[in-house]
């Protein structure tokens, strides 16, 4: 697969597939042009960061070597700056994952509440203690964040992973301050 393709899938509708790093493909839209938001869906998120968690996560994702950990400091940097993070500030970092952007972005010192589904969430709250709040939740649902206000919201390659319709509607409408 090297394009966006649509298939029909019988009684299950029409979706769109799409080539997939590590993946032969992924369904990315489903009927009425809407992604596919299901529990089979979460359970795989879940399953890759179960397989992943115990490993060395910020080699996989390339930060460890010189040259990615450059790159996350510039980006923390980007976030910090552009959602002007600072003492008083209540931030949500969505999708926080292991907390290698959990832990740059607590240094500035701002109400920090990072939300995950997957299972390194532990590993995120080891990371940074008691200087942020870490949430199991789902961004698509809101499901952890009722009631919460925000002034800024944060990720780093999170979005794609995610509904964007759901997202917007259940964390961005109701969180924003």
């Amino acid at each position: 697969l090297t394009a966006p393709t649509d298939v029909e899938l019988g009684d299950l509708g029409r979706y769109t597939i799409a080539p997939a790093e590590g993946i032969v493909a992924e369904i990315v839209k489903g009927p009425d042009d809407r992604a596919v938001v299901s529990d089979e869906r979460y359970a795989e998120e879940r399953r890759q960061g179960e397989s992943i968690a115990g490993g060395d996560l910020e080699h996989v994702w390339g930060w460890s070597g010189p040259a990615g950990r450059l790159r996350a400091e510039r980006r923390a940097a980007f976030l910090t700056e552009h959602s002007d993070l600072r003492p008083g500030v209540r931030c949500l970092e969505l999708g926080c994952g292991t907390g290698e952007f959990t832990q740059r972005l607590v240094e500035s010192g701002c109400d920090l509440v990072a939300v995950s589904r997957e299972a390194t969430a532990a590993v995120a709250q080891d990371r940074v203690g008691d200087r942020a709040e870490i949430v199991v939740g789902n961004i698509e649902t809101g499901e952890g964040l009722e009631g919460r206000e925000f002034d800024a919201i944060v990720g780093v390659s999170v979005l794609h992973h995610v509904d964007l319709d759901a997202c917007f509607a259940h964390t961005f409408a109701l969180s924003v301050k």
